[in-house]
């Protein structure tokens, strides 16, 4: 099976289950709550009433445990989510059979040049399942390398990008927990330069991309405060020949925005024509969410 079958298949499957899995959600949900067809008054505003089918729906991303109910009259919502990062990068770059021993993470004995991480994210959806994009850029320039014994120069540009479609469900009043299922892009452009008996440089480009299949969900003791976690890994000879990635964060909710400080680290396993790459990438993020 070659790889594009291979992918053809994994969005076939993908797509049948996102299909299957909201079906079945929502089919429960209208079969345990029969629909009058007199209009009910909201609560939040007494004097307004709001029509039957506008009723919302048992778990929303964004419940308020106090109330049980979204903190939005309809099942639909929005949110974009722009957040900065710190990363660091460990790890084995092979050029042309020569392997440059990476180690610049924050705080370790070689000193790197590392710019913010930007990213931005985005997500859409609709009761229990929802739509999520977002990208994240990494530029490190003049990082010092390990290369047979020698010291050199490693020059890292990064784009990481996920695709995902996302269901949440509530186990306990506290716990939400939902699968995900999508595609992870990465592209690299990286180069080394080292000095010893002779000058050797090289450079690689390439880009690839990972189905990934993971879980997502928060832990929320409090009305304002949540604990975010997710977890995902895919490859499997797709793109890579293997990757994960593990997030956790910590949240305040107020009014319409989360302020959200985390830990992810994300991990590469890539056998490239050019280039072998196995790259650990950790960066603390600090994110702010905007919700509709």
């Amino acid at each position: 099976m070659t790889r594009c079958t291979r992918v053809a298949v994994f969005v076939v499957l993908t797509s049948c289950i996102a299909f299957f899995t909201s079906s079945t959600a929502l089919a429960s949900e209208a079969a345990s709550e029969p629909v009058d067809n007199a209009s009910e008054t909201n609560p939040e505003n007494p004097n307004t009433e709001r029509p039957h089918n506008a009723r919302p729906c048992k778990v929303s991303v964004y419940q308020n445990r106090r109330t049980r109910r979204p903190h939005t009259d309809h099942r639909g919502f929005f949110r974009i989510s722009p957040g900065l990062g710190v990363p660091g990068v460990s790890g084995d770059v092979v050029f042309n059979g020569q392997v440059a021993d990476i180690d610049a993470r924050p705080g370790a004995d070689r000193d790197p040049i590392i710019n913010l991480a930007p990213g931005v994210g985005v997500e859409a959806g609709y009761c229990r399942t929802s739509v999520a994009a977002d990208l994240q850029y990494l530029d490190m320039s003049t990082a010092d390398v390990e290369l047979d014994g020698a010291d050199g120069e490693f020059d890292l540009e990064k784009f990481i990008s996920h695709v995902t479609v996302n269901w949440t469900y509530e186990l306990i009043d506290i716990l939400q927990l939902g699968p995900v299922a999508g595609f992870r892009y990465v592209h690299v452009d990286t180069g080394v330069e080292v000095e010893n008996e002779d000058l050797f440089a090289a450079s690689a480009s390439d880009g690839w991309l990972d189905p990934i299949v993971g879980i997502r969900g928060r832990v929320m003791p409090m009305d304002w405060l949540y604990l975010a976690y997710y977890g995902d890994a895919g490859g499997i000879g797709f793109g890579s020949e293997f990757s994960w990635q593990l997030y956790a964060g910590l949240g305040l909710a107020a009014n319409g925005v989360d302020f959200e400080l985390g830990y992810r680290h994300l991990f590469i396993n890539y056998d490239g024509d050019d280039f072998d790459y196995e790259v650990h990438l950790g960066s603390p993020t600090l994110t702010t969410t905007f919700r509709f």
